[in-house]
């Protein structure tokens, strides 16, 4: 092996300077050439003196040919080969077949956050490289092929790359970056993002769904290296929760959607799950502010009646229900102290109604629509633990899919995505329901007073049902329809996640 160099570098009275600087200096310029009949492989080492003065080798920066600029002391440390040299540190790995040569353009500098102190000022850094070499039989040009996993923990995120591959010489580093910019050089093939890198973190409960939302876009890249220098392309692995969006209403509360996403919550030893963050909640006083609303993953009551009397209007009023006793009464008995705890139950539920003017009104109303009308105050709004879903819960919860996408699912009728299959079977609240069975669910809305074909005087048009295709019932007499009623609540504000996923087979965990 040959080496022969030209423009060495000499720094005086040399100051801190940008990478952009840094990168159009004069760079040292050396040539390793393989002079042998047989292929060879090479590493370059840059030695630190013993007579240097500067005794923090992280204020200086280096940039290989066209490399990203790096501080010295990220490259790894080395084996020292100059008896004279304090620490060594390897900058490159490659090999040459017989008679052949590469060339190399090193730059240093001062990196611009070297600051003006005594242990900067008028001291000296002195280096040189170093390049050993050693024979091999076969050169391997084929570079490896990276595989990555993530998996979200308590702690961070864990990216696996062991089952990476490479055909001949094996893998030697790993990389791990959160932009694709920045690396982590490992030779580990497993690494964590830790929450404060990830940003994934416990606490306030509202905090949290925020946090995911937030970051909910955020991917990890991987590549890997040969011992041959060769580096296999970049896989890009997006860890983050994806189900969240926001539905763009006055209030642009924070909701899950899709099909199966990840907000299944341990609630009094059962499974419910998480609606969203919903923003501007009343707590009676005037009071406004976010909570997370729950939802059961399963009816708590099937075959049930809204109220005993549909000719009395009050029976669609939630605050005088049958439905509501039972619910906030025998239910709401029946639960963990605990749980019981954690419901806000000073949160005004809205009891607003369209104006009907025929039996197919409702039938035309969009998410939206509904989500305007369900907070008008046909009923004066009721304040207490436990309520049911509005329509546009049930709406709000679509996706869309490949043929029509969130905002098309959006822009039909509630009634209409019943024949919308792409809107329905993304649709979590709708998939979660039923399990199968064709009961209808009671909603929180009401009605309003209309005439009957086939009496000659008003009635009270008594409560909304929601079918399993979304598909909404119109004139749904509370005393004779038999429907399911999923228990709906609100938590208090100051609520914490403590562990989980929000997976089915790890909810999250909540505490006071």
């Amino acid at each position: 092996m040959e080496f022969s160099d030209k423009n060495p570098i000499t720094l005086e009275n040399a100051y801190p300077m940008t990478d952009e600087e840094g990168k159009v200096l004069t760079p040292y310029e050396f040539t390793i050439s393989n002079t042998c009949t047989t292929n060879a492989m090479y590493q370059v080492n840059l030695e630190v003196l013993n007579d240097t003065t500067l005794m923090n080798n992280d204020y200086i920066k280096l940039m290989l040919n066209e490399d990203t600029p790096n501080i010295l002391t990220s490259n790894s440390e080395v084996e020292k080969t100059i008896e004279s040299a304090t620490k060594s540190y390897k900058l490159k790995k490659g090999s040459l077949e017989a008679n052949t040569s590469v060339t190399y353009n090193l730059r240093l500098w001062m990196g611009d956050n070297t600051p003006a102190s005594v242990d900067t000022m008028n001291k000296l850094f002195r280096s040189k490289v170093t390049v050993i070499s050693s024979y091999v039989k076969s050169i391997d040009k084929t570079p490896p092929v990276a595989n990555v996993t993530t998996t979200i923990t308590e702690t961070g995120v864990i990216v696996d790359a062991s089952s990476s591959t490479d055909d001949d010489s094996g893998i030697v580093n790993y990389y791990y970056s959160l932009d694709g910019k920045t690396w982590i050089k490992s030779s580990d093939d497993v690494h964590t993002f830790t929450e404060e890198e990830t940003e994934i973190k416990y606490g306030s409960a509202v905090d949290t769904i925020k946090g995911l939302a937030l970051t909910k876009v955020t991917e990890v890249y991987v590549k890997v290296e040969d011992k041959f220098d060769n580096m296999s392309s970049v896989v890009k692995k997006g860890v983050r929760i994806t189900d969240l969006a926001y539905d763009n209403t006055v209030d642009n509360n924070l909701r899950y959607i899709g099909r199966d996403p990840s907000n299944y919550v341990s609630f009094n030893n059962e499974l419910w799950r998480i609606i969203g963050v919903m923003n501007n909640t009343d707590d009676g006083t005037g009071n406004k502010t976010s909570r997370i609303k729950l939802i059961r993953s399963a009816p708590s009551h099937y075959r049930v009646r809204f109220g005993s009397d549909s000719l009395n209007i009050n029976q669609s009023n939630w605050a005088y229900a049958e439905l509501k006793n039972t619910l906030n009464n025998n239910y709401l008995n029946s639960m963990q102290e605990e749980s019981k705890l954690m419901i806000d139950n000073n949160v005004l539920w809205s009891l607003g109604a369209g104006n009907r003017v025929n039996d197919y009104e409702h039938y035309s109303y969009t998410s939206l629509n509904f989500y305007n009308v369900e907070r008008g105050k046909y009923f004066e709004p009721w304040q207490g633990s436990i309520g049911l879903p509005y329509p546009s819960d049930l709406g709000f919860a679509t996706s869309g899919g490949s043929v029509e996408g969130r905002n098309t699912c959006l822009s039909y009728q509630i009634h209409d995505m019943s024949y919308r299959d792409n809107c329905v079977s993304s649709n979590w609240i709708i998939s979660m329901t039923y399990y199968g069975k064709t009961y209808k669910i009671w909603t929180m809305t009401p009605g309003v007073k209309r005439q009957s074909w086939y009496y000659a005087y008003d009635y009270p048009y008594n409560q909304l049902g929601c079918g399993p295709t979304t598909d909404v019932t119109d004139g749904a007499r509370s005393d004779y329809v038999f429907n399911a009623a999923i228990p709906t609540l609100y938590l208090k504000s100051d609520i914490k996640i403590i562990s989980g996923t929000g997976a089915s087979t790890d909810p999250y965990i909540l505490s006071m």
